[in-house]
């Protein structure tokens, strides 16, 4: 069966057209003519490559078994060029009848929605916009959210879809509660809503705040259906903004905080700028002036014033170098206050210039010295008078520097005369005491008993004198710095036992109880065993001598942590605190008359105080009158050996 290509081509509606074998028109209807934009005789007889523009991939196409469609731009004979698509309908040996569809307005409108298109990617992907559409239920202001961002990544838009609950797991609601509810009645009234700020909750605990703007979309029944809208992100901006205020509020308690710290330390501050000519004062120093800030404006005028007169030649100097860019060295101005009072200020300033020099700004702190300048005047006459007293110390020093060499010339000349007078005295007490003790004995014969009581009172006294030189001696030893230490380790309780033993019978004679506590294991002692048993021997007769009969004595002595402790401890007596000191001077005995009756010459006290302190010990004494006395002597931990065995008494 054959077909007629031109009549069939001619009598379609759609645009058609045959080719031979050749590629050439043999016919083509109006519909043809007006799709390629050229008139139907102009076809005919032509070929359809003449009217292509790419011919090659038209001869593929008609010499191939591909029916189409397949799309061709073509040029016209006063058009621009159009975009056709050809397919084969029929095709045998004697050529091709081909129909066309005009997709010239299709694909100038794919043209430009894809221009729109890749407007707006550049516009979304330029900037943090992110869109988004809120599906809401009716009559509710909560719903899901479905939030559409575009990025570029490798110069391709890259979409990013997120759907969530809507507001309760994207936005803080915690952030701006007002809002919240504001948000809430305008959803609920169906109206669009612009700029409102979300703090926005991510998935990486980052803060991001946004600004969301909306309108409402409806449904076909004229209901709400939810909101569409962009939100932008203005962390930065928001950030920002914080941080200003915040500056501000710092900036605002930094002036405050000036403020005070200038009222506090009585200062202000002058700012001059060259460039404008103004002056402004800080409210401390319209204070140092004395003037009110809203009746007494800042100036050269009123400054000048106020400056004492003879003072004032020296301010316009320091302007007139500050002018030249000299910086003023610190230094002090008068001023005479509007209540009449004259204050001294003291000023720092510093000069700021731009790089070639040029004075911009002149900064001046100034301070209150009027009262400092004041005591600087009072202390420099008390310093003069200090100098009058130190010049008369110093003749007075100088008077006693005199007067105790003498008295030390003295003492040494006395401390001499009584050694010297000791060991004279020694020789005749010591004939005294041998031939009184052989005349009491019968060396001689029998005497009368008159005469022998005379000899033992001759041998008594003699006795008590030669205790008194010696006492002396040693006193005077201590005094020049002469007394010397025999020192050895001995048994400190077999020494106290040998002084129990020796003043036992006295104490008894005395109806003095003698009581001893002493520690079952004490160390040696290194130290002079002889002066050692004249402390305990002095201590515990001085008190067996100033205890009333059934009185008691009592004698202990343990290891601390400081050494060795003795004391001796009576009931008798005692004395006033006021009498202590006096106790310990030499040759002066204190108290009642109890005191003053028993014999002594106030040497005991002195000699043991002086023999503990040779040993680098401490002598104490505790009294109270009519109740007793304590004396408690330590020898330093550092003289203590090995424990020594119990001593006996008895």
């Amino acid at each position: 069966m054959t077909f007629d290509f031109q009549s069939i081509a001619n009598r379609l509606a759609i645009p058609a057209m045959s080719l031979d074998p050749e590629g050439v028109i043999g016919s083509a209807n109006a519909a043809m003519a007006e799709c390629v934009g050229r008139g139907a005789n102009a076809l005919i007889g032509g070929k359809l490559s003449d009217c292509v523009v790419d011919q090659v991939a038209l001869a593929e196409f008609l010499s191939s078994n591909d029916l189409g469609p397949c799309e061709f731009r073509l040029r016209g004979d006063d058009t621009p060029v159009r975009v056709v698509a050809f397919s084969v309908a029929l095709r045998d040996a004697r050529g091709i009848l081909l129909t066309a569809f005009n997709l010239t307005s299709l694909r100038a409108e794919e043209r430009e929605l894809r221009e729109t298109c890749d407007r707006y990617l550049d516009m979304a992907t330029a900037g943090s916009d992110a869109l988004h559409e809120v599906e809401l239920p009716p009559n509710e202001a909560r719903g899901a959210v479905r939030i559409i961002s575009v990025r570029r990544v490798n110069d391709k838009p890259v979409f990013r879809e997120a759907v969530q609950n809507w507001p309760d797991d994207v936005i803080d609601m915690s952030f701006d509660p007002e809002g919240m509810e504001r948000y809430f009645a305008t959803v609920r009234a169906g109206k669009p809503y612009q700029d409102i700020v979300w703090r926005m909750r991510r998935d990486d605990h980052r803060e991001v705040y946004v600004r969301t703007s909306a309108v409402p979309y409806r449904g076909p029944d004229g209901e709400v259906r939810g909101y569409r809208g962009i939100g932008v992100n203005v962390t930065g901006q928001v950030l920002a903004e914080r941080a200003f205020k915040e500056s501000q509020k710092k900036l605002a308690w930094s002036q405050e905080h000036l403020a005070r710290a200038q009222h506090v330390a009585r200062a202000g501050s002058i700012e001059r700028d060259f460039t404008t000519g103004a002056v402004s004062w800080s409210d401390g120093f319209h204070r140092l002036l004395g003037t009110d800030p809203s009746q007494f404006e800042p100036g050269d005028a009123n400054l000048f014033s106020l400056i004492h007169e003879e003072d004032r030649n020296y301010l316009r100097q320091i302007l007139d170098n500050a002018l030249k860019g000299i910086a003023p060295e610190p230094g002090e101005l008068r001023v005479v206050r509007p209540d009449g009072t004259i204050a001294t200020l003291c000023f720092e300033a510093e000069l700021v210039c731009d790089e070639n020099g040029k004075p911009l700004r002149l900064l001046s702190i100034v301070k209150d010295v009027t009262e400092l300048r004041a005591r600087i005047l009072e202390l420099e006459e008390a310093r003069e008078h200090l100098q009058r007293q130190r010049r008369e110390l110093e003749i007075a020093a100088a008077n006693l520097m005199e007067a105790r060499d003498s008295a030390e010339q003295a003492s040494q000349s006395k401390s001499a005369f009584l050694a010297n007078m000791s060991h004279e005295l020694r020789t005749p007490l010591n004939a005294i005491i041998g031939f009184s003790e052989m005349i009491s004995g019968g060396y001689f014969g029998e005497v009368g008993a008159r005469y022998k009581s005379y000899a033992i009172d001759i041998h008594t006294s003699g006795h008590l004198l030669l205790e008194l030189i010696n006492q002396i001696l040693d006193l005077s030893k201590v005094e020049a710095g002469r007394m010397e230490l025999q020192e050895s380790l001995f048994a400190p309780g077999e020494a106290v036992a040998s002084c129990y033993r020796l003043l036992g019978e006295r104490a008894d004679f005395a109806g003095v109880t003698l009581l001893t506590e002493i520690s079952p294991a004490l160390p040696q002692l290194r130290a002079d065993e002889l002066k050692f048993k004249q402390i305990v021997l002095n201590l515990i007769s001085n008190a067996i001598k100033f205890t009333p009969a059934g009185g008691k004595v009592r004698v202990a002595m343990e290891t601390c942590a400081s050494g060795l402790t003795v004391r001796v401890s009576d009931t008798g007596v005692g004395m006033s605190a006021e009498d202590i000191p006096h106790a310990l001077e030499p040759f002066r005995q204190v108290g009642d008359d109890r005191r003053r009756k028993q014999q002594g010459t106030g040497l005991g006290l002195p000699l043991a105080k002086a023999f503990v302190e040779l040993h680098g010990g401490c002598f104490d004494i505790a009294s109270e009158l009519h109740k007793g006395t304590t004396v408690t002597v330590v020898f330093p931990a550092d003289r203590l050996g090995r424990v020594a065995a119990m001593a006996s008494f008895r």
